[in-house]
């Protein structure tokens, strides 16, 4: 397997199990991140948002690491996704959030993942210039 598929096989699996963690059982997940729900159309949203797009983004990176012409929309997807997350905390940050711990994690996790999303969207795009 190539480091570009690792990337897309280790964030779909991270992606599809943390998606069923909050689809199945949010409560660890709402402690851990320190919100609270009010209301039940709230935990729909949650499950929706949390649950179902992060089931299907992660759906999407295995069906990408599965098929070679796949790959680069997959990575290019990872960049994107990612990317827009780090960015969105980190300007979050700027503007007086609170660090805690799971930002702070997550923030790494989604700022090297993106990182590498880019590194390998580099050389998949130099590999299918020498073609």
């Amino acid at each position: 397997m190539s480091k570009s598929a690792m990337v897309l096989g280790i964030t779909g699996v991270i992606f599809l199990g943390y998606g069923l963690l909050c689809w199945l059982i949010p409560d660890p997940v709402l402690k851990l991140t320190g919100m609270q729900i009010s209301a039940a159309s709230g935990l729909v949203e949650f499950r929706a948002m949390y649950g179902g797009m992060q089931m299907g983004f992660g759906l999407w990176c295995l069906m990408a690491l599965g098929a070679e012409n796949r790959r680069i929309p997959g990575l290019w997807s990872v960049l994107l996704i990612m990317g827009g997350l780090a960015l969105a905390r980190v300007i979050a940050i700027f503007a007086g959030a609170t660090i805690s711990l799971y930002l702070s994690g997550a923030l790494i996790y989604e700022g090297l993942t993106a990182l590498a999303a880019a590194f390998f969207l580099g050389r998949e795009g130099r590999k299918s210039q020498k073609i």
